[in-house]
C-alpha cells in the first residue's frame, strides 16, 4: 500500500495539477500527458500487488477517468 500511496500522491500533486495548468495555458498536448500519467500511475499501483489488490475498484476508476480526460483533451489537438 505504501507504493500506491506514493503513486496517488504523484497523481494529486503532479499529474492533475500539470494537466490543469497546461489546459489553462493552452497546451493540450502537455495536459494529455498529465492525464495519461495519472492513468499509468493507477495501473502501476494495481500491478504492484502479489495476488488480489485491495484497491482494484479505485485503481480502475482512476485509470478510466484519466483515460477519458486524456481522450477529451486529445480532441483539442
Amino acid at each position: 500500500l505504501n507504493s500506491c500511496s506514493d503513486k496517488y500522491k504523484a497523481i494529486l500533486v503532479a499529474d492533475i495539477p500539470q494537466a490543469i495548468e497546461a489546459l489553462q495555458k493552452g497546451d493540450p498536448k502537455f495536459a494529455e500527458d498529465g492525464a495519461n500519467d495519472a492513468a499509468n500511475e493507477a495501473n502501476y499501483c494495481e500491478s504492484g500487488f502479489y495476488g488480489k489488490s485491495p484497491l482494484t475498484k479505485q485503481n480502475n476508476a482512476m485509470h478510466d477517468v484519466s483515460s477519458v480526460a486524456a481522450a477529451i483533451v486529445r480532441e483539442l489537438l
